[in-house]
């Protein structure tokens, strides 16, 4: 296939058309920079659809160019309503058109295997991000709230498990909710259940309820030893 409009590869492999190539080409009755603008108005992006790169100039600074996306260099050429314009957009489909039915080297089958790759890689981050833990996480959960709370009440049988048992459950679950920022504790994160295992573990109730606990207790020994 004879080039029509010169292409190249950018820094990221990306095969690009140089704007002013394009705008030469085209024959537009309007000076660079001004048809840029007016292209770019279109609502073509920077960085997405073209990326600014430094010309070679004749004398003082470089002048600017513009690399554009091969997507970018075929709206552009349909924009234009001329023949030339038909042309260099075909021109554009074809050449797509000759790459893809070109065999992959082995360096391209490579980039394209750690691309699938990486991108599994994500999926599978996001699918475990998402999860919500089994029923049995869930089960577990429960007997470490379980043991928690008996533990920090003195057992099942002292009176502060008779007297407050309910309310520190019920503040337990609740600072699990909120320390996790979910509506029930049935929601937690998959990637988060160890964590919430350790903020069981380490859970306490407030003070008021530790004091009563305390006080409870130590009353019904002092009367038992009497």
């Amino acid at each position: 296939m004879n080039e029509l409009i010169q292409t190249f590869q950018n820094n990221d492999g990306q095969t690009v058309v140089s704007g002013r190539d394009l705008h030469r080409f085209l024959k537009v009755g309007k000076d660079f920079s001004t048809w840029f603008k007016d292209m770019v108005a279109y609502g073509f992006a920077e960085g997405t659809d073209f990326s600014p790169i430094s010309g070679k100039s004749s004398g003082g600074r470089p002048r600017i160019e513009y690399a554009m996306t091969i997507d970018m260099a075929k709206e552009v050429s349909m924009i234009q309503r001329t023949e030339v314009g038909k042309m260099a957009r075909q021109y554009f489909i074809d050449m797509e058109k000759q790459a893809k039915a070109l065999p992959m080297s082995m360096e391209d089958m490579m980039i394209n295997q750690l691309q699938e790759q990486k991108k599994i890689k994500s999926d599978v981050n996001m699918l475990k991000d998402n999860m919500r833990i089994t029923s049995a996480n869930q089960f577990t959960l429960q007997s470490y709230g379980r043991k928690q709370v008996v533990s920090i009440l003195g057992g099942k049988k002292s009176a502060a498990y008779q007297h407050f048992s309910a309310k520190a459950f019920s503040q337990l679950w609740r600072d699990f909710k909120q320390a996790f920022s979910i509506p029930r504790y049935s929601d937690l994160p998959q990637a988060k259940f160890d964590d919430g295992l350790e903020f069981i573990e380490n859970w306490l109730p407030d003070t008021e309820l530790r004091m009563s606990i305390q006080r409870l207790n130590r009353n019904n020994i002092f009367q038992a030893i009497n």
